[in-house]
């Protein structure tokens, strides 16, 4: 793009536009637009006109699929701009059929879908979605990966056929995308299969998904074992619902919303012992794990993240129990201040709430990430080798070095 002028707008964290020469053509990765995909790409006959055409993608298209469409629009608005801005450019009614996909009758259709049902592209009425204006109307959606996973790109009915196409030529290319195992989610591993030569560099498997192939042996090294898996959930589920039930039960206020005339130092004291003994169950667990070989795989980094964010949180709600019993000890020792003192002993118990809630969400990140990490140990068969045993469980202690 820059070689033919274009320019480039970047805040230094997430919005990043391009612009052409000409002004007319914007390519921009905006993910703080609520309701929209992130990729938009826009023309217009003029630069302070309405889109012509709209075409919007996600942000997990594959790279090539996006290079594709910008490398044929950067080219054509260079050499035949007139193209791009024909407020009449008439879309093709039906696309290229690959040899071996599925749609209607004949070379060309206006839907088709890969054998392994992981991809697939239609043409929609025109009047789709009949709330949005003309230009940000689809026209051709492409869709790909699990239900679960999917992408989409979507091309507004005036987009040129020169963008169409390209982007439906990559889409439709057999030839496999190349990628670390590393840049892939777990979700998406069993179904890929190793496509390289067998002497390929660790941590390197080009890919495609081809559906009845065996499965990548490399996606089963990257599984937290499934017992192990299990009995995280269970230990850390029981975990979220005690800082859950902490952060709900541990009271100041009386039942009129009012400290009590006397606060008792000794229950507000075994709270933050409480708050404690529940720290360190997450604490030996969280050492635990990171202690295992488990850890060290990308799903077993992500889980410990959660870990040593609940760990951070669970740890930083004891001092504020502890100084809320303090202040409770000394609220009568200058009545002066009394109304100034029960505010922020107010304060300081909330935040110690807060940062139990915290816990408890961040243990509960962790259980849904595991639940959908199991899901993916349904597609390798049971396996009858000796399993990486679970981290110790909270109270039982934790290796250390």
């Amino acid at each position: 793009m820059f070689q033919h002028g274009w320019t480039c707008i970047d805040d230094g964290y997430d919005f990043r536009l391009f612009t052409s020469p000409c002004l007319r053509v914007r390519v921009g990765w905006l993910p703080e637009v609520p309701a929209e995909k992130p990729i938009q790409i826009t023309a217009s006959t003029h630069p302070l006109k309405s889109p012509l055409w709209h075409i919007s993608l996600d942000d997990q298209a594959p790279t090539e699929f996006l290079t594709a469409v910008i490398t044929t629009l950067a080219r054509t608005l260079a050499e035949s701009p007139h193209t791009l801005f024909a407020p009449d450019n008439d879309q093709p009614d039906d696309l290229p059929l690959p040899p071996t996909w599925t749609g209607s009758s004949g070379p060309r259709v206006s839907h088709g879908k890969a054998p392994d049902n992981l991809a697939s592209y239609s043409a929609t009425p025109y009047s789709h979605p009949a709330n949005r204006p003309p230009e940000e109307q689809t026209r051709w959606e492409f869709r790909a990966g699990p239900r679960e996973h999917a992408w989409q790109a979507r091309f507004s009915p005036a987009t040129p056929p020169v963008l169409v196409e390209a982007f439906h030529r990559a889409f439709t290319d057999s030839a496999p995308l190349t990628r670390h195992r590393y840049e892939l989610d777990p979700l998406l591993l069993p179904r890929l299969t190793l496509t390289g030569p067998a002497t390929a560099s660790p941590g390197d498997a080009p890919t495609t998904s081809q559906s009845g192939q065996p499965m990548n042996a490399d996606a089963r090294r990257d599984l937290i074992p499934r017992n192990t898996t299990l009995s995280l959930i269970e230990t850390l589920d029981t975990l979220r619902g005690r800082f859950l039930d902490a952060s709900e039960q541990w009271k100041l206020v009386d039942e009129t919303g009012e400290v009590p005339a006397e606060p008792s130092y000794p229950g507000l004291l075994q709270q933050a012992l409480d708050s404690q003994a529940l720290s360190r169950e997450v604490v030996q667990l969280t050492v635990g794990f990171a202690h295992s070989a488990t850890s060290t795989t990308r799903a077993g980094t992500a889980l410990l993240a959660h870990l040593a964010i609940a760990a951070t949180h669970s740890s930083h709600a004891v001092p504020y129990f502890a100084g809320t019993a303090q202040e409770a000890l000394s609220l009568n020792s200058l009545p002066a201040d009394r109304k100034y003192r029960e505010e922020r002993m107010v304060i300081i118990h909330a935040t110690a709430h807060r940062y139990l809630r915290r816990t408890s969400e961040s243990l509960g990140d962790a259980v849904k990430d595991l639940r959908v990490h199991l899901e993916v140990h349904r597609f390798f068969p049971a396996s009858t080798g000796r399993e990486i045993p679970a981290p110790p469980p909270p109270g039982q202690g934790a290796p250390h070095r």
